[in-house]
């Protein structure tokens, strides 16, 4: 079972956003309602965060996965670098093909992906065929 979720902020921002809130005292936190926290999955099932970069001068596409427990607590994290550059789209569902593939490497059943990427996902939730390279890749 997975569930593909669009997350507007970064990985690593959302991280440092939600340590940040957590360190602060419970009556600063209602006046910073513009950070995001992260969410933990539900009960057991992992969270797996996918960014993508892009480097124009290397030529390269960067991803980055991460996992977490429904307690938060880390599981693992793995980095990818493809090339040539791509898309962003391409290689936003790049990035989720991969993490797909490494969480059926580790049989985890039960994963939320959360992406940045709001075009892979509502792509990926569509039930519209997309005849696409994009929807090729999505068509796991």
């Amino acid at each position: 079972m997975a569930e593909i979720i669009h997350r507007g902020s970064y990985m690593l921002t959302e991280w440092r956003n939600a340590r940040q809130i957590e360190e602060l005292p419970s009556s600063r936190q209602q006046t910073h309602p513009d950070r995001v926290k992260w969410q933990r999955p539900p009960n057991s099932f992992v969270k797996c965060n996918v960014d993508t970069s892009f480097s124009q001068n290397y030529n390269k596409v960067g991803i980055g996965i991460c996992l977490r427990d429904e307690f938060g607590m880390f599981i693992g994290a793995k980095t990818i670098w493809l090339q040539p550059i791509m898309s962003v789209d391409i290689g936003e569902a790049s990035g989720l093909l991969a993490a797909m593939e490494w969480v059926r490497e580790l049989e985890f059943k039960k994963v939320i992906f959360c992406l940045d990427s709001k075009g892979v996902v509502d792509s990926f939730n569509s039930h519209v065929r997309d005849d696409t390279e994009l929807g090729s890749i999505l068509e796991v």
